[in-house]
């Protein structure tokens, strides 16, 4: 049984993505079909090519199915190599927070309110900011994933560990 936290935070996963206006399960395979995301929100020609790469439908199907760590490996090399772009650091923040990584989804937050330029997604990535900013602060260990220690790391490091952003951090 999940602990009424839990509960709360994948409520917040479930009412986020459902609340900017597409549905992951319409997201179709790679084979040239448009998927939802892309139809109805990606601005530029950058963002849509990234939005229709295989490897981001992938990433979507996986996230739409609830296997984060699949759907992370696949934005992780997304922006790895050149997919920098608000939406695939809005769902790598969607899922950490799926697995509890509250430090990493911050920083994935805090990206999206600081760089994108859709205004409501600023918005719903702030949302995530403050959810989870409330999640490590009651829940009830101290275990990986702290908000403080991942803007600690951030502010030493200045990089985010082979992000294709470059200003990743």
């Amino acid at each position: 049984m999940l602990s009424k936290k839990k509960l709360h935070a994948l409520a917040l996963v479930v009412v986020l993505s459902t609340t900017l206006g597409f549905d992951v399960a319409m997201a179709k395979g790679a084979a040239g079909k448009k998927s939802a995301v892309v139809k109805k929100t990606a601005a530029s020609a950058r963002e849509q090519a990234i939005c229709k790469s295989p490897r981001f439908v992938k990433a979507l199907q996986s996230y739409q199915k609830r296997d984060y760590r699949d759907a992370i490996s696949n934005l992780e090399y997304v922006d790895a190599h050149g997919g920098c772009c608000e939406w695939t650091h809005y769902y790598l923040g969607l899922c950490y927070q799926g697995i509890n990584q509250v430090g990493l989804a911050y920083r994935h937050y805090e990206w999206v309110t600081a760089r994108a330029k859709n205004a409501s997604l600023r918005k719903y990535a702030q949302y995530g900011c403050d959810s989870v900013t409330y999640y490590a602060a009651n829940r009830t260990y101290g275990g990986q994933g702290g908000i403080l220690a991942a803007a600690a790391y951030s502010q030493s490091s200045g990089g985010g560990g082979g992000s294709g952003c470059g200003s990743f951090g």
